[in-house]
């Protein structure tokens, strides 16, 4: 049972209690459930599924929505009040004993989900603080039961969608939309993870040292657990002082000696009596040893000797990160990352072949395949802004801009059917399926751009960092307002995705004396509405006379001031 009181923007006390409501209260329920949603949604084209169809309800629509949001309130009270179904849980809120608002959920406990199907707050006691509180009282209350909170929206519920960033959400995936059933063309998922689950990994925090005292009895436990699951039951050739001997599957004492073996020789090696020239790492994760590196440095080659990540943190791209972390020695001649993996670790062989490694059938042997690539390959993906610059395009980057703002929209847009607006014909959208459809309308936009380059002041700007070109970005100018319009954008580099937009908004302030800066995202476009969002741009409800061809069915719109 849920209780407790909290204090709204107008200093009165909302008493939240969750009990069962008895069916005297279906009337009040299904009254402000409907008037609760034409509150949002009178003024607004959005669909609703009808036996298996989907139909188009305009603003004019007004007895088709009543009648379709009475049925939706008479099932979700009979599912979550009146006959709940296991694990469907309502929630009320009441001021001096009278209703103003409800949240309907789901426990999927086998999964340790918890999905809030369902809320309103009535129109008069909305813009209060009352549905933040009372979502981020009923959160705290159960956080320790789950280790995910989801939610869908459609994606004209602008209030909705900014109160779900202000209690903690982020957007989710159209497969979250799937899972509960509903169409990722017209609602957006939010996904917020419980604080009692352990944070995602983040590569960031990973600190390094060298291989000592303090973790000599760890890599002795790893190095012998991890050699053991690899050879066990496995038969290797080892190299003994007496030739060549095989070790069969059974021959478990014999591989103890030599996997002890092995390990004193690397810590002799490397740690009690290391010469210059080897070296070590030791990759440290909130104060814990999770990887460790074992390398010889020559003229112009490393020579990784020993690799290996603890079993929770395989998978996160630590093997990368030390490529990274040791690309620096190119500096001093260093050109080749050699690695000589044993015949059984079909792991290891599948992390190196994954990272472009090839292998050297002259410098292999009997005991392993001897793998190389040229340290000047590697592609150092550090999540960071700097180095970032915005460049006018020149004419020889037309082709390269054509083919890759294909390739970005087919990615965005794979499996997804994409809404786009009609020059020719504003009530019916161009609707494109199959990817030939929609490789060539990205290839005839991508042209547009080109073709209204500088004129109506359409800028065109190439996205470089470390001066390789990774995105572009497409704009227009109004300089009596002092403000911009990101017409289009796209980067090779998701993952620094935010940082782009964020260093252009400083590059225009800075350059361009812009005050303000509007755009239009398509609403299966998740990553960047996020991206968005996270540093401070806003939702826009209304149609602005910035984009004649502006649809609320599928497109949202932001600014930032």
């Amino acid at each position: 049972m849920i209780n407790f009181s909290i204090e709204t923007k107008n200093s009165k006390n909302v008493d939240v209690r969750q009990r069962k409501i008895i069916l005297e209260d279906k009337e009040w329920f299904v009254k402000e459930f409907i008037r609760s949603f034409l509150f949002v949604y009178a003024n607004k084209v959005f669909y609703i599924s009808k036996d298996g169809k989907e139909i188009l309800l305009s603003p004019k629509d007004m007895k088709e929505k009543e009648k379709w949001l009475t049925e939706t309130a008479e099932d979700d009270f009979n599912d979550y009040v009146a006959n709940p179904k296991a694990g469907y849980k309502a929630l009320a809120g009441f001021i001096d004993h009278i209703p103003v608002g409800i949240i309907l959920y789901r426990e999927l406990k086998e999964e340790r989900v918890l999905y809030l199907a369902q809320g309103f707050i009535v129109p008069e006691y909305q813009k209060k603080g009352i549905g933040s509180n009372l979502l981020e009282k009923l959160l705290e209350q159960i956080a320790q039961d789950f280790d995910e909170f989801h939610v869908l929206t459609r994606h004209q519920n602008d209030a909705a969608m900014s109160l779900y960033n202000q209690v903690g959400f982020s957007v989710g995936t159209a497969e979250i939309v799937e899972k509960y059933g509903y169409n990722p063309m017209r609602y957006i998922s939010f996904i917020k993870h419980s604080p009692q689950r352990k944070q995602a990994f983040d590569a960031k925090k990973v600190e390094h040292s060298d291989l000592g005292a303090q973790n000599e009895e760890w890599f002795r436990t790893q190095m012998k657990a991890i050699y053991k699951s690899i050879y066990d039951k496995k038969s290797l050739l080892i190299q003994k002082s007496n030739g060549l001997v095989t070790l069969g599957i059974d021959s478990f004492a014999e591989k103890e000696e030599w996997i002890s073996e092995t390990i004193e020789n690397c810590l002799d090696q490397f740690y009690v009596n290391p010469k210059p020239e080897f070296k070590s790492l030791v990759f440290n994760y909130e104060e814990q040893a999770i990887a460790c590196f074992l390398f010889e440095v020559n003229s112009e080659t490393i020579n990784v000797v020993e690799a290996f990540v603890v079993e929770e943190y395989r998978g996160k791209g630590l093997f990368k990160l030390f490529i990274n972390t040791i690309s620096s020695y190119k500096n001093i001649g260093v050109k080749n990352i050699k690695i000589n993996v044993r015949h059984q670790n079909e792991t290891m062989i599948q992390c190196v072949s994954k990272m472009g490694f090839y292998a050297n059938a002259e410098l292999s042997s009997a005991f392993y395949v001897s793998y190389q690539k040229s340290i000047e390959n590697f592609e150092l993906r550090k999540i960071s802004a700097r180095g970032i610059q915005f460049l006018d395009i020149k004419s020889e980057d037309h082709e390269w801009l054509v083919i890759n703002y294909g390739k970005h929209f087919l990615n965005a847009f794979n499996g997804k059917i994409y809404f786009s607006p009609n020059e020719n014909n504003e009530n019916n959208p161009l609707i494109l399926k199959d990817e030939q459809m929609k490789k060539k309308f990205a290839t005839g936009l991508a042209n547009k751009y080109l073709n209204d380059l500088n004129q109506n002041m359409i800028k065109l700007q190439i996205i470089f960092k470390n001066n390789e070109k990774i995105g572009a970005i497409f704009f227009k100018l109004d300089i009596s307002s002092h403000s911009l319009i990101i017409l289009d954008f796209f980067t090779v580099d998701a993952e620094i995705l935010q940082n782009i937009l964020s260093d252009f908004v400083k590059h225009s302030r800075n350059n361009n004396g812009i005050r303000s800066i509007n755009t239009i995202v398509n609403h299966q476009n998740e990553r960047l509405i996020q991206a968005l969002v996270n540093i401070n741009f806003q939702m826009e409800s209304s149609k602005m006379a910035f984009n004649e061809h502006y649809q609320p069915l599928y497109q949202k719109l932001f600014f930032l001031n």
